[in-house]
């Protein structure tokens, strides 16, 4: 008799975390939708003493995560939430910028990120 009310009690427990489980996937799904993807319709580099910076004009705010990773003489950025969404190209690729930067290109990857990718001559630039 002792099993069978052990049996149900956690028959019961599987129940309420299979329950609590499913609305905390919706909740985060919800979430996830409710997330704006921003638009980045612009790209300038403004030259400084220490070499650029890199404005990206957008449609709303910017403020999502960004995660970084260099390898060799390479450093990139992936932007959350956005989508590039320049007139004139599908990626932003410019050359020689500075006399430490020899390239910078931004593109779109999966899943609603951004890359930006900045190569450096001999060292990895500092964003």
């Amino acid at each position: 008799m002792r099993q069978h009310f052990f049996n149900h009690h956690l028959l019961q427990q599987l129940l309420i975390q299979s329950f609590l489980l499913n609305t905390a996937v919706i909740g985060v799904m919800a979430q996830q939708v409710q997330t704006p993807v921003i638009q980045v319709t612009g790209v300038r580099l403004n030259p400084t003493a220490n070499g650029i910076n890199l404005i990206l004009e957008t449609t709303g705010d910017l403020s999502s995560p960004v995660s970084t990773s260099s390898y060799e003489n390479t450093i990139t950025a992936e932007i959350s939430n956005s989508q590039l969404s320049l007139p004139q190209c599908q990626i932003f690729h410019q050359n020689n910028l500075s006399p430490e930067i020899t390239a910078l290109t931004i593109n779109q990857t999966v899943n609603n990120k951004i890359q930006v990718v900045v190569t450096g001559k001999s060292a990895v630039p500092t964003l």
